[in-house]
C-alpha cells in the first residue's frame, strides 16, 4: 500500500531546514519526493537537491519555489519555509519531464501511458503559455484531472525555480504523471457565492456580455448593485466577479469564477476574464471569508464521498497567496480543514501565483483559488 508523509521547517539555513524535515520523516525508502521551498532558500537549491538525492537514492524529485509552503498540517506564509513530502508508491509508475521556454506543447517526445494517469503541473508563467500547456494535456488525457500551480515569489523571468530530479529549472514547466494503483481527484475551491440567480447570455461575443435574459447587462448590474447591502456593495466594488457555467442548473463548484474586467456604458457591455458563449449561464459573484469557508467545507465533503470510507492516502494543496490567513483570519485554516474532513496526514504544497485545476472536465488556470489533489489507491489487489 502506498505511504505518504510530509513535514515543514522554518529554519533560516537551507541545509538545517532539510536536515530537520528529513529527521522527521524517517521511514521506508520513497519512490517520489516533493520539494517546495520559499525563496529564502533559492541560493542553496542546487545543493539541497544533491542532498535529497544522496538521502533518497533512486527517488524522483518534483517541486518548485513559492511564496509560502505547506506540509505536515502547517502553512508557512511569511519567512523561510521548506516542505518535504515522501511517497512510497508500490504498483505505480512515474514519468516526468521539463518543457522549456519555446517548447512545442502540441507534441510529446516520448511514449506515455494510455491509462489515465494522475498529473501534477508546476509552471513559470513568465516563460511558458500555461493555458496552451493545459489545453495540450487535456487533448492528450481528456478524462483525468490536472492539478498544480504557478511557481511564485520571483520578481522577473528566470527568478522562479522549478525542480525535477537533480536539476533546477528557471523556465517553462515541469510535469509529473503517475499511473497504476493510484487515483487523483480534485477539489477546486474558488471561495465565491452567486449574488443572482443563473441568467442566460442572450447576446455576447468573445469576452464581452451585452445581454442577459434579454436585458441589457449594464441594467442588470445596476439593479443588482441597488439591491446589495452596504458591506456587500463595497466588497463587490473592490473585486467584482462573474461565474460562467455550461450547466443548466449550476451548484457550488459548477461555476468558473472570473474577474469582471471592465464596463462600458457607452457600448452597453461588461468584459470578463474568460471567453463568453451565447447560451451560457452567468451569475455575478462575491467572495468573502464566510463564503470561502463554506465553499471549502462543502467541496471537501463531496470529495470525501469517493474515498469509500477510508482516509485520503495524501492531499496536495496549491493555494493562492491571497488566501491563507489574509482570507480566513487564522494560520493553517485550509490544512486543518482538509485533514479534518479527508483524514490522513496534513496536506503538502505551496502558495502559488496561479492555481491549476479542472472545472467541468477542462483544466483552467485560476486566481484566488485553492486547487486540492486527493490521492487514493484504485484498490487493486
Amino acid at each position: 500500500m502506498m505511504q505518504w508523509s510530509s513535514a515543514v521547517s522554518t529554519r533560516n539555513q537551507g541545509a538545517e531546514a532539510l536536515a530537520e524535515v528529513v529527521g522527521k520523516l524517517a521511514g521506508p525508502k520513497p519512490d517520489l519526493v516533493l520539494l517546495f521551498m520559499t525563496h529564502h532558500h533559492r541560493n542553496s537549491a542546487e545543493e539541497l537537491l544533491k542532498k535529497i538525492q544522496a538521502a533518497y537514492p533512486g527517488a524522483r524529485i518534483f517541486g518548485c519555489a513559492g511564496g509560502g509552503v505547506a506540509g505536515g498540517g502547517r502553512e508557512v506564509e511569511e519567512g523561510p519555509g521548506l516542505s518535504l513530502t515522501l511517497a512510497q508508491l508500490p504498483d505505480v509508475e512515474i514519468e516526468s519531464w521539463h518543457l522549456g521556454e519555446g517548447s512545442d506543447l502540441s507534441a510529446w517526445d516520448r511514449p506515455l501511458p494510455e491509462q489515465d494517469p494522475a498529473i501534477l503541473v508546476l509552471a513559470d508563467p513568465a516563460t511558458l503559455p500555461v493555458d496552451a500547456l493545459l489545453r495540450s494535456l487535456d487533448r492528450r488525457w481528456p478524462g483525468c484531472p490536472k492539478v498544480g500551480g504557478l511557481a511564485s515569489g520571483g520578481q522577473a523571468p528566470g527568478e522562479n525555480l522549478l525542480f525535477l530530479d537533480g536539476d533546477v529549472h528557471r523556465d517553462g514547466a515541469v510535469v509529473l504523471s503517475l499511473w497504476g494503483d493510484i487515483q487523483l481527484r480534485s477539489v477546486v475551491a474558488q471561495g465565491a457565492r452567486p449574488l443572482t440567480e443563473p441568467m442566460t447570455v442572450t447576446r455576447g461575443h468573445y469576452t464581452r456580455i451585452y445581454e442577459l435574459d434579454g436585458k441589457p447587462v449594464v441594467q442588470v448590474l445596476e439593479e443588482l448593485f441597488g439591491r446589495l447591502g452596504e458591506e456587500e456593495r463595497e466588497l463587490f466594488r473592490g473585486a467584482p466577479l462573474v461565474g460562467l457555467s455550461d450547466m443548466d442548473s449550476p451548484r457550488r463548484g459548477d461555476w468558473l469564477v472570473r474577474n469582471l474586467t471592465g464596463l462600458s456604458r457607452k457600448e452597453g457591455t461588461v468584459m470578463v476574464g474568460a471567453l463568453v458563449q451565447e447560451g451560457q449561464k452567468v451569475a455575478f459573484h462575491l467572495r468573502d471569508r464566510e463564503t470561502a469557508q463554506a465553499d471549502l467545507a462543502e467541496l471537501l465533503a463531496r470529495g470525501r464521498q469517493h474515498l469509500r470510507g477510508q482516509p485520503a492516502a495524501a492531499t496536495l494543496l496549491f493555494s493562492c497567496m491571497g488566501r491563507g490567513s489574509g482570507l480566513f483570519g487564522e494560520l493553517h485554516y485550509e490544512s486543518r480543514e482538509i485533514q479534518r474532513i479527508l483524514g490522513g496526514a496534513g496536506p503538502a504544497g505551496f502558495f502559488c501565483g496561479g492555481e491549476i485545476g479542472p472545472v467541468h472536465g477542462r483544466s483552467w488556470l485560476h486566481g484566488f483559488t485553492s486547487s486540492i489533489g486527493i490521492v487514493s489507491t484504485r484498490g487493486w489487489s
